[in-house]
C-alpha cells in the first residue's frame, strides 16, 4: 500500500534536556516559554517528500534536524515514553510497516513487515509494547507487539474499521474507534485477555476518545446532537456528559497533562480556534483568534503551551500557542493536515 502522499518526510522538534548534545544547536534568539524544554517530531514535505525531521529548543537557541531523507512516505511519528527512540510508519519497502529509529534518526529498525498496510503506532505508557492499525480482508484490526517487534498479536477480529487506537494510562487497555465504516463507537479492548467492552452503541459518530489522565474518564466528539459536540464518558461505560453546545462542530478534546483542563477546537464561521475548558464544561475559555483553522490541539507536557496543525495562507504549519498570552510561534511549514502528523515528548 503506497500512501496517499505519495512520498513523504518526517521530522522532530525537540526543546531541549539532554537530548540537544546528540543535534548540535545553532542560532540565537528568544524562545517562547511554552516551547522551552519540549522536544517535539513531526512530518513535513521536505524537496517534495514527507520526511521526519528535528527541532531543538533551548531558552536561547534553537536547531532543525532532519532524521529521514529516503524519497519515501516518512509518517506518524510516535515517541517513546523515555524519549530515547521514536517510532514511525514508512512505505519504503513498497507497503506502509512500522519502524523505529533514534531520537537522533540513527538505529533504525523495521518492526512489523506483512503485505497489508501497519499503521498509528503508540508506544505503551511504560514503554514496553507498540500497538498499531493493521489491514486484513475485511477491514482494519488492533494489534499489538512487543517494542521490538516480537510477539504481534490481534486483539480484535471484527471484520469491521477498527482505528484511532490509544493506551490507557496503567498500559493495560486500549480505548479505540471500532464499526468506523458505518459511524463509530467507542470500545476498550484488554491487553493481556483481549477482553471488549463495548462503551457507546449509537448510529451517530463517536471520534477522536482521549483518556484522562488518571485513566477514570475519556472525552470524545460525538454529533449524537445532530452537531458535532466535546462529551465525556466513564471508563466502564456510565455518565455520559455533553460538555459543548456551540451550534458549530466542536472537535479533537485533548486532556491537559494534569487532567483538570480539556483543550478543543471550534468550527465556525469558516475558521478554527482552540479553546480550554474544565473537565465538567464549565469556564470555556478562547486562546486562538487569529481567522485561521486550527486542528489537531495537543498539550505541551510541561502544560503552559498547546501545539496544533494551522491552515495559513501559504499551507499547513505546526504551531505552538501560549496558554496565557494567545502568542503563536510557527514551529515548522509544509505540514500534513493528520492528527499523527506530530507528537510530544514527555
Amino acid at each position: 500500500m503506497k500512501f496517499r502522499w505519495t512520498y513523504g518526510v518526517l521530522a522532530v522538534v525537540v526543546a531541549c534536556g539532554s537530548a540537544c548534545s546528540a543535534f548540535g544547536l545553532f542560532g540565537e534568539e528568544d524562545v517562547p516559554n511554552e516551547l522551552v524544554g519540549q522536544r517535539i517530531a513531526y512530518e513535513r514535505v521536505l524537496d517534495g517528500v514527507l520526511e521526519l525531521s528535528a527541532r531543538l529548543y533551548k531558552a536561547d537557541s534553537q536547531q532543525f534536524v532532519r532524521l529521514t531523507d529516503n524519497g519515501h512516505g516518512d509518517v506518524q511519528p510516535a515517541w517513546s515514553p523515555d524519549g530515547q527512540k521514536i517510532a514511525f510508519v514508512s512505505d519504503r519497502t513498497g507497503a506502509a510497516e512500522i519502524f523505529v529509529m533514534s531520537a537522533d534518526g540513527t538505529d533504525l529498525v523495521q518492526l512489523t513487515n506483512n503485505p497489508a498496510a501497519d499503521v498509528e503506532p503508540s508506544w505503551s505508557p511504560d514503554g514496553k509494547k507498540i500497538v498499531f492499525r493493521s489491514e486484513t480482508g475485511l477491514g482494519t484490526e488492533i494489534f499489538v507487539m512487543n517494542a521490538d517487534g516480537s510477539e504481534r498479536r490481534q486483539l480484535t477480529n471484527n471484520q469491521t474499521f477498527d482505528m484511532d487506537p490509544s493506551w490507557s494510562p496503567d498500559s493495560k487497555e486500549i480505548l479505540f474507534i471500532g464499526d468506523a465504516d458505518s459511524g463509530g463507537n467507542l470500545y476498550v479492548v484488554g491487553i493481556e485477555d483481549a477482553d471488549l467492552r463495548q462503551l457507546t452503541n449509537n448510529n451517530f459518530g463517536d471520534a477522536w476518545p482521549t483518556w484522562s489522565p488518571d485513566g477514570e474518564t475519556i472525552a470524545f466528539a460525538s454529533n449524537r446532537d445532530g452537531d458535532t459536540e466535546i462529551f465525556t464518558i466513564r471508563a466502564d461505560g456510565s455518565d455520559l456528559q455533553q460538555l459543548t453546545d456551540n451550534g458549530a462542530p466542536d472537535a479533537w478534546p485533548v486532556w491537559s497533562p494534569d487532567g483538570q483542563r480539556i483543550a478543543w477546537v471550534n468550527l465556525s464561521d469558516g475558521y478554527g480556534e482552540i479553546f480550554v475548558m474544565d473537565p465538567d464544561g464549565s469556564r470555556p475559555t478562547r486562546i486562538t483568534n487569529d481567522e485561521r483553522v486550527d486542528s489537531y490541539p495537543k498539550w505541551m507536557p510541561n502544560g503552559r503551551g498547546i501545539a496544533a496543525i494551522s491552515l495559513w495562507d501559504d499551507g499547513y504549519k505546526l504551531i505552538a500557542v501560549n496558554l496565557e498570552s494567545g502568542s503563536v510561534t510557527v514551529v515548522a511549514s509544509d505540514m500534513n493536515l493528520d492528527r499523527r502528523a506530530f507528537d510530544i515528548a514527555e
